[in-house]
């Protein structure tokens, strides 16, 4: 049999066409919008939708003078409930949607949530210091 011979093609080298620089007449038309339009929340997405309030006072999940430092926690120990991320059951619990005597038994269930102290900010000075020259 006679020998089988193989040849490599060579590269097929296509050349980048140079930029259009419109001139000073030239109109420039933009390019057509084809992408859906964008709409702006007003608000955080929540992963649960909330019904209208049925009107509990307000509860902090973490307990009074506490906040919620990691809102994405999944608690999974809430009883007679479905899991919720911490940041739901704060937002649950502030509009009033947690029954007033199960408020006090939140606070243990909440614990994974990061719960601290809230901190606020620094008093700011009324008046500037006073400036002392320095010895000359």
């Amino acid at each position: 049999p006679a020998p089988i011979s193989s040849t490599t093609p060579a590269p097929i080298i296509t050349s980048t066409p140079a930029p259009i620089t419109p001139g000073p007449d030239t109109p420039l038309t933009p390019a057509p919008n084809t992408f859906p339009p964008v709409t702006t929340a007003t608000a955080a997405p929540l992963a649960v939708p909330f019904p209208p309030t049925p009107g509990y006072p307000p509860c902090s999940v973490c307990g009074e003078g506490l906040q919620v430092t990691l809102p994405d926690v999944l608690l999974e120990n809430i009883p007679n409930t479905d899991p919720a991320t911490c940041i739901n059951l704060q937002i649950a619990g502030q509009r009033g949607f947690i029954e007033e005597q199960f408020c006090p038994v939140i606070p243990p269930i909440a614990a994974p949530c990061g719960c601290e102290p809230i901190v606020s900010p620094a008093p700011i000075a009324s008046s500037p210091a006073p400036i002392t020259p320095a010895p000359i």
